[in-house]
């Protein structure tokens, strides 16, 4: 549940909510990063994955096409991992503790300029995908840290297409990549194209994750890297997402 308050140009949303950013639909969305996700829960729709975290959301307008989104979550969730995951981590609490120390800030500056939609955002807090350390006796056990995570994203809209454009900076704990225990920082870039036809929308996008200062690992390590899907340097991927409406109404 939650309570939305209304003045003028300004809502104010206090309690259980999500917030989705970016320009951009399915899998690789570099800008959604607010809420922590249920990689346990099955669905067709990835948008269902979403936590809803309980906090504040100011919404302020800035004329007709722009406006400024300020999030505060006092205690923020992290990821629950696949199930099949939980073989690694029979020693380890699937969630941190509860405490403003695992609190999180987002804000996000949105505006339209004639056929270009551009948003910039800034998100702070507890990262919510585990950092991993392995003992010689292949005992996985998680960590949590906090972050801070720069983005931009864009969308042009000409003809019958939308081009898109989205970044992602993710600055960890470990920045000059030297603690096995805890992930690189990394960044997150998608670049695509939306068009309609025939009553259904196509999302179609390439793109990279880049680990910063990655190095080969031993046995131990690398293992540990995996865990935190950071087990290559780069990661290439195609991410599409198709809505189709096929039946009279």
């Amino acid at each position: 549940a939650y309570i939305e308050f209304y003045k003028g140009s300004r809502t104010w949303k206090i309690g259980n909510q999500l917030v989705t950013w970016g320009y951009m639909e399915g899998i690789e969305v570099p800008a959604d990063r607010v809420n922590a996700r249920d990689y346990s829960y099955n669905s067709t729709e990835f948008e269902d994955s979403k936590m809803a975290s309980t906090g504040i959301l100011l919404k302020q307008e800035i004329g007709d096409f722009s406006g400024i989104d300020l999030m505060f979550i006092p205690s923020g969730k992290t990821n629950v991992s696949p199930d099949e995951s939980k073989y690694f981590f029979n020693l380890s609490e699937e969630r941190p503790d509860c405490t403003t120390g695992n609190s999180k800030t987002a804000v996000r500056f949105f505006t339209s300029l004639d056929n270009l939609d551009l948003a910039l955002s800034y998100v702070e807090g507890t990262d919510p995908r585990a950092d991993v350390s392995v003992s010689a006796t292949l005992d996985a056990q998680k960590s949590y840290h906090r972050e801070k995570s720069p983005a931009i994203d864009l969308q042009y809209n000409f003809g019958g297409f939308f081009g898109k454009f989205a970044y992602a900076y993710h600055q960890t704990k470990d920045q000059d990549g030297d603690d096995p225990d805890i992930k690189n920082s990394w960044d997150h870039l998608a670049l695509g194209i939306e068009t309609s036809f025939g009553g259904s929308t196509l999302n179609l996008y390439a793109g990279q994750i880049h680990v910063k200062n990655w190095q080969e690992n031993n046995t131990l390590e690398a293992f540990a890297n995996q865990l935190m899907d950071q087990s290559t340097e780069k990661k290439r991927f195609l991410s599409g997402h198709m809505t189709s409406n096929f039946l009279q109404g």
